[in-house]
């Protein structure tokens, strides 16, 4: 059974990696990518 702080400490490694995630999607994207971004993003 996970414990709530399992839990919070889940989320806040998914939320690091979205906030990753969506970062390298902006360099990308203002790089000229825009549809790999697009693709990848969507």
């Amino acid at each position: 059974m996970v414990t709530q702080f399992g839990m919070v400490a889940i989320l806040v490694v998914l939320t690091r990696l979205k906030e990753r995630f969506l970062r390298w999607c902006f360099q990308h994207y203002f790089k000229g990518e825009k549809i790999n971004v697009i693709y990848w993003c969507c």
